[in-house]
């Protein structure tokens, strides 16, 4: 008998929390929220949630093993302004188009995904079934852009 693995689901979970941030955002869009106000509610609403991992979940922050090796270090800390960075321009996205425009078009992260994982690890784990998968979501973004862009021009 197989047995469910419950961390299948995690991206997708992950993914649901995404979608309602993205509609949320549109909502508070007319407020005028700019991108460094969402960052620093973004980072309090971090803190709070480190809070709890480490209160309720037993973890514990640990600085000293990314110290120790300044490539690493930069990595990390590379990693954790990349996703920042990102907010800032889904912010203007969501604000200049909308949440359902802006979260079809960041379905082609995994496209840069593969991109930086060739360029900068030599990662070469591309089979046929995986770049035929990446094509078809660069061929739907590229439709969807072509009509969000045909739809502004007739307004």
């Amino acid at each position: 008998m197989m047995s469910f693995n419950f961390v299948v689901l995690l991206p997708f979970i992950a993914a649901m929390f995404y979608g309602l941030g993205y509609v949320l955002l549109e909502k508070v869009m007319g407020v005028n929220i700019n991108p460094a106000t969402f960052l620093t509610i973004n980072t309090f609403s971090g803190l709070i949630i480190i809070a709890c991992l480490i209160l309720f979940g037993g973890q514990r922050v640990e600085l000293l093993p990314a110290t120790h090796n300044i490539p690493v270090m930069v990595m990390l800390f590379v990693a954790a302004a990349a996703p920042s960075l990102g907010w800032v321009f889904t912010v203007y996205s969501i604000r200049h188009s909308s949440a359902l425009y802006t979260a079809l078009a960041e379905t082609s992260y995994p496209l840069f995904t593969v991109a930086f994982g060739f360029f900068i690890f030599g990662i070469k784990k591309l089979d046929l079934i995986t770049f035929g998968g990446g094509l078809l979501v660069l061929i739907g973004a590229a439709i969807m852009i072509y009509g969000q862009s045909a739809g502004q021009s007739n307004e």
